[in-house]
């Protein structure tokens, strides 16, 4: 998110907003003009005063409630923000080989939780490891007039074995229902990952998912699409 332009135009809205209301409250509830110059100040600052609280409590639950609401007016005349919250599964492809052969397509479950506006976090697991995330930018990118998900994040194993944990990278794009990029990791593999949203509800594990949602049809064809994907040298 372009945290400066957001803000321009919260401060924009805002602006007009008590204008208007402040207007509207003095031309159907005029000041007596009859009392004191300080009655008068003392009025308009009570006026004013009233309108910032009110307008910083909207913003407030704006930021909590509001944006969720699937309103076409309230997402055109505030903020476009999806809410992505829920329980996503798919497929990611990595580039490493074993032993010189690629590896087949792995399913990956994304819990993904919003629980205001501005925060996101994305904990995503597969039958054998778990991610969490961290620095996560939700935002639209004008090149492509798309919604992006970038985010870094740490990697624990679920089964231990003799290999280290590790961090990475995940640069992903929203096409309707589903999440798809490439992510890339410091020991220097990459690979690419698709996944749809198969529930609002966030499960606990993958295990939970996979038993609940796993036998999805959109899971096919998802695995079909992932697997024919050259990831070698991306």
């Amino acid at each position: 998110m372009n945290h400066s332009k957001h803000f321009n135009k919260v401060i924009k809205i805002s602006g007009y907003a008590i204008a208007i209301i402040f207007i509207l409250w003095f031309a159907v509830l005029p000041i007596d003009s009859k009392v004191s110059s300080k009655a008068i100040w003392k009025g308009l600052y009570s006026r004013f005063a009233l309108i910032i609280v009110g307008i910083s409590f909207f913003w407030v639950l704006y930021y909590n409630i509001f944006w969720k609401w699937k309103s076409t007016f309230l997402r055109k005349f505030f903020f476009d923000q999806p809410d992505l919250s829920g329980t996503w599964m798919g497929y990611l492809k990595s580039d490493f080989l074993a032993d010189g052969v690629p590896m087949v397509p792995i399913k990956i479950v994304f819990f993904i939780r919003q629980t205001n506006f501005f925060d996101i976090r994305i904990t995503s697991q597969s039958s054998q490891n778990a991610f969490f995330s961290y620095g996560e930018v939700l935002q639209f990118d004008h090149s492509n007039n798309m919604i992006r998900l970038i985010y870094q994040y740490s990697q624990k194993k679920t089964i231990p074995d003799s290999k280290d944990d590790q961090q990475g990278a995940a640069d992903l794009f929203l096409y309707e229902d589903y999440l798809a990029g490439h992510y890339w990791t410091i020991v220097k593999t990459s690979g690419f990952i698709r996944v749809h949203k198969l529930s609002d509800k966030s499960y606990r594990s993958f295990e939970e998912a996979e038993r609940e949602l796993g036998n999805s049809a959109i899971l096919l064809k998802c695995y079909d699409l992932v697997r024919g994907i050259d990831v070698i040298g991306a």
